[in-house]
């Protein structure tokens, strides 16, 4: 590892000093601007950029609409009595700050755009800012989930300073929604729209806001209650079906595979409201209660005697009653009946308990499994009935597991390993945007060390062979030293030997490369 260490810091010192100083100068230029460029871009495309949402609020207002953005995550700025927000997120706060009711004392936001056309008159202007309102609106509330497009259309009322009350015509807004199949829209979402459309222009009032879905149903008619029951009602049952659904592709996708499994649970909700009252009683430690009051009769017969009494209003005149246990009479005779009747007092408890209904009824869940995955293949249904049963807390019979072959069976079939969805930091648009920016100074670093790289190589390779061509243009010019003569007997050879094909092949390579055979014949004498 060292020695490989050491050779490639050998390599790159022979290549930094094989550069001219111009070139090192050039290229510590380059990679210093490459990273100061790299840290620039990175600086402005992690700087938050913010957006004028709220201004000429009230100072209570601004505390409390502040402190709504703090609890939400979001990022602010205050100037004044504005406030900013990221940009990214201008038109989400717009509308989560909507439901809640604000603003109060101002205009969401104002829209005017200055005209350059000396010719567009006050009218031109305020239907220029209109139309910017209803597009800002229309943006806005499409941010809801399951708002897949949304229609914003204001008719502004006429000017009352000039207008007598009986005249006098109030603006209206209406707001048509296209909603994703399967969507439906909270109450609370319906009313977050009122406000945020009725605080987008000036003197419209949430009464004269009407939000329909493509189907023409009223979403905010506040005098139907049982529509606003039933819509809470529908939400409530699509938030079960999902969490439901979330639950049993928690269990069953790291297993199988979230791609292999497709769940479609059915919930059936009770709302049925219900009131129930109960009454407890509790004695003392004996369990006999107090005694509040006692009552005695008894039924002589025969005898005389004389019962305990005395004169009406004359102290001593009540009688002593006897309790229980000891009774005493001055009565003679038989007696034939005695009744004593004691009255207790208990600690009462009363409770009453109002369920508002809510409850699941009943739920069935139906799982489809692809059987092109090999590990779903020799699967037993009843495994994933059972396991199912349990995650989600109900009876075995409710689960119906099928194995089928999906109509996609690419990528899928790899066995039980499932691919986790979501949204990392790196899939942001500001870090992507960032690495594309570093990605792109590196490359170009790297393009310019290959340029000067080849460029030095090819300058070095000229140098050489300007050098050759000298030293041969110096050899040419050194005086050629006769040989020895041929001798007769090889030149009657060579004439004897017409037909030879060496020295038809050597006669040729004479006559179309003469300066090289000069230069080998001139090595020859040379060297001999």
């Amino acid at each position: 590892m060292d020695a490989g260490l050491k050779k490639i810091a050998a390599g790159l010192n022979r290549f930094w000093t094989g550069l001219s100083a111009k070139v090192r100068v050039l290229l510590v230029i380059v990679v210093v601007g490459a990273i100061v460029g790299a840290v620039a871009a990175n600086m402005l495309l992690t700087q938050t950029q913010y957006e004028l949402i709220y201004s000429g609020l009230s100072d209570a207002e601004s505390g409390q609409i502040v402190a709504d953005l703090q609890t939400r995550g979001i990022k602010y700025k205050l100037d004044g009595n504005s406030i900013y927000v990221d940009k990214s997120v201008a038109d989400q706060a717009r509308m989560e700050l909507a439901v809640d009711g604000y603003p109060q004392t101002t205009l969401n936001y104002s829209v005017y755009e200055s005209g350059n056309n000396w010719a567009m008159t006050d009218k031109d202007k305020q239907q220029l800012a209109l139309y910017q309102i209803q597009d800002r609106l229309q943006s806005t509330i499409q941010t809801i989930p399951g708002v897949k497009n949304a229609i914003v259309t204001i008719t502004q009322g006429n000017d009352d300073t000039y207008v007598l009350e009986s005249d006098k015509v109030s603006p209206t807004a209406s707001v048509k929604l296209t909603l994703t199949p399967g969507t439906t829209l909270t109450q609370k979402q319906v009313t977050g729209i009122v406000n945020i459309v009725s605080h987008s222009v000036s003197g419209l009032s949430a009464d004269n806001v009407t939000v329909a879905d493509s189907d023409g149903n009223t979403l905010n008619n506040t005098g139907d209650d049982l529509s606003g029951a039933t819509s809470d009602q529908l939400a409530l049952r699509v938030q079960v079906e999902s969490e439901i659904r979330q639950k049993v592709l928690s269990v069953l996708g790291p297993v199988y595979g979230a791609a292999n499994v497709q769940v479609s649970p059915a919930a059936i909700l009770d709302f049925t409201t219900t009131t129930t009252n109960t009454t407890t009683y509790s004695g003392p430690d004996n369990g006999q209660g107090f005694p509040s009051s006692v009552s005695s009769s008894i039924t002589v017969s025969g005898g005389t005697g004389t019962a305990s009494g005395g004169t009406v209003g004359v102290n001593g005149a009540q009688p002593a009653y006897p309790t229980s246990g000891s009774q005493t009479s001055s009565l003679s005779g038989t007696v034939t009946q005695q009744n004593t009747n004691t009255t207790y007092l208990y600690n009462q408890v009363q409770q009453q308990v109002q369920d508002k209904g809510g409850s699941i009824k009943n739920l069935t869940i139906g799982i489809m499994l692809n059987s092109a995955n090999q590990a779903i293949a020799g699967l037993d249904p009843t495994q994933v009935q059972q396991f199912v049963a349990y995650a989600v807390g109900t009876a075995p019979q409710n689960v119906n597991v099928q194995l089928m072959r999906f109509a996609s069976s690419s990528a899928v079939s790899s066995g039980g390993k499932g691919s986790a969805s979501g949204t990392s930091g790196l899939g942001s648009p500001t870090t992507l945007l960032t690495i594309a920016g570093i990605g792109a100074a590196a490359v170009v670093l790297i393009l310019l060390l290959l340029f000067f790289l080849l460029r030095g190589r090819k300058r070095k390779k000229a140098l050489q062979e300007e050098a050759e061509a000298q030293a041969e243009q110096a050899q040419a010019a050194q005086p050629v030293k006769p040989g020895p003569p041929m001798s007769a007997e090889l030149a009657q050879k060579l004439d004897e030997m017409p037909d030879n094909p060496v020295k038809k092949q050597i006669e040729d390579f004479t006559d179309s490369k003469p300066e090289l055979v000069a230069q080998l014949l001139r090595n020859w004498l040379k060297d001999n």
